[in-house]
């Protein structure tokens, strides 16, 4: 499929059906949802189930879809390839790989080294009305809010087999969005982008400065493959991020948290990413990279520039491994280059140079990782390291930290190497050693909310 323009929904799938039994964990009253509006005459345009088609709580559309193999010809496909520009409707994907529990592969271009198709997420402007970001409720978690506006996919792959080369340019309307997810692997190559604001806000901005909404958590590359890395060559965009529903706008993502009625995180769908071209984290509350889960893995050999306030370079949470050889740096406020929590570890050998006010180079806790009776790290039945954060606790003076459980003090090494970066992290005192490594970080201001 070549140079030709896919009209993914043809502006007409409705979405997702408003609702009126709200599940706000402050305030356990309906709440009905009145973002998805028209933008020109406010008024909403899906109200009940009847607008949708029977038995459905979403209308979607699928561009392209690749089926599964296994019980066809079962061998290798190495030559697909789509070169089409695609408008995509609100809920819609682009592309759809299927599920393949067979041996062969799935071998797909996106474009190509002298043809990048443009890709636009979100795209209505009749059905509907035109989609456009709106600001999350502030005062309350409302999980009914990231249902609307948005939630348009490009490319979606459930084949673990299946490796993917983008030159595509992504850009996107509204917020939630994902340029690509993948249980396999994808590359978005040199000349390939993703812009993860709203288009069509970041242009009203142009013309009035009070307009804040530019997209929220919206995702660029989401890699849910723990084997196989997932890469960005090309130029990545953030997004502000959802702060109230946890609902981040970053430029790649290895698994993803899950989060229980206490706010607790475990990471699932481990996954494994590298950057080695350019990742801007351009509005509030971004992030570069994220990795969650033991097994999951950031890599950046490339450049996260940090533009936007509250910007983070590289997230690691539960148990992830970050490994960092390339630039992180910015000089907005309360920047973190790279954060390491809940027993993730961080190897870094390159330069990390945040001089905003209120930044910090590299941030950890106090958490380190269980011991049995033994000296051994205690895991549950999913694989996941248990850790312990009660500083007054015996367990946590049994525990080990992130550095330990690498390696170091005849302990198990948990993440593949014998290098460390962050020895031991305690809550007022975030450590910054490595080998090979530059840090450059503003002196601590005690009269602040940030760590000393």
């Amino acid at each position: 499929m070549k140079k030709t323009k896919l009209l993914v929904g043809n502006d007409s799938v409705l979405g997702h059906v408003q609702t009126t039994s709200g599940k706000s964990t402050a305030t356990p009253t309906p709440y009905p949802i009145t973002r998805q509006k028209n933008i020109v005459s406010g008024s909403a345009e899906y109200t009940n189930s009847q607008d949708l088609i029977t038995g459905r709580k979403t209308d979607a559309a699928y561009g392209v879809y690749i089926g599964s193999n296994e019980k066809l010809s079962n061998k290798d496909r190495d030559h697909v390839t789509i070169s089409a520009d695609m408008d995509i409707d609100r809920y819609s994907y682009g592309i759809v790989v299927a599920e393949n529990n067979g041996d062969a592969n799935t071998n797909i271009t996106l474009g190509s080294s002298t043809f990048s198709p443009t890709i636009n997420l979100a795209s209505n402007k009749v059905a509907g009305g035109q989609v456009h970001s709106t600001a999350p409720t502030t005062t309350t978690v409302v999980p009914e809010e990231v249902y609307e506006q948005g939630n348009a996919v490009y490319y979606y792959s459930a084949d673990s087999r299946s490796k993917a080369t983008s030159y595509a340019n992504v850009t996107m309307n509204g917020d939630y969005n994902t340029a690509y997810y993948t249980k396999g692997g994808v590359t978005l190559e040199k000349g390939g982008s993703i812009d993860l604001r709203s288009k069509y806000d970041v242009d009203l901005r142009e013309t009035n400065a009070n307009h804040k909404d530019v997209g929220y958590g919206s995702v660029g590359i989401v890699s849910a493959n723990k084997d196989v890395a997932s890469i960005n060559k090309g130029t990545i965009i953030t997004g502000l991020s959802d702060i109230p529903n946890m609902m981040y706008s970053a430029g790649m993502a290895a698994g993803r948290n899950v989060y229980d009625a206490s706010g607790n995180s475990t990471g699932k769908d481990q996954g494994y990413i590298r950057n080695e071209g350019t990742i801007i984290v351009k509005e509030k509350d971004g992030i570069g990279m994220f990795a969650t889960g033991i097994g999951s893995k950031a890599e950046n050999s490339g450049h996260i520039k940090l533009e936007g306030d509250n910007g983070i370079g590289m997230y690691l949470d539960n148990g992830a491994v970050g490994v960092n050889r390339g630039t992180i740096e910015g000089d907005a406020s309360n920047l973190s280059g790279i954060v390491a929590i809940h027993g993730a570890y961080i190897k870094n050998y390159g330069t990390i140079n945040v001089t905003g006010k209120d930044s910090h180079g590299i941030v950890t806790d106090s958490s380190k990782f269980a011991t049995d009776a033994n000296g051994n790290v205690i895991f549950d039945a999913a694989g996941n390291a248990k850790y312990v954060t009660d500083t007054t606790s015996p367990e946590y003076r049994q525990a080990i930290t992130a550095g330990e459980a690498n390696g170091h003090k005849g302990h198990t090494d948990l993440y593949g190497g014998t290098e460390t970066s962050i020895e031991e992290g305690s809550t007022g005192n975030p450590k910054t050693t490595g080998v090979g490594t530059t840090i450059i970080a503003p002196k601590c201001n005690t009269n602040t909310k940030n760590l000393c």
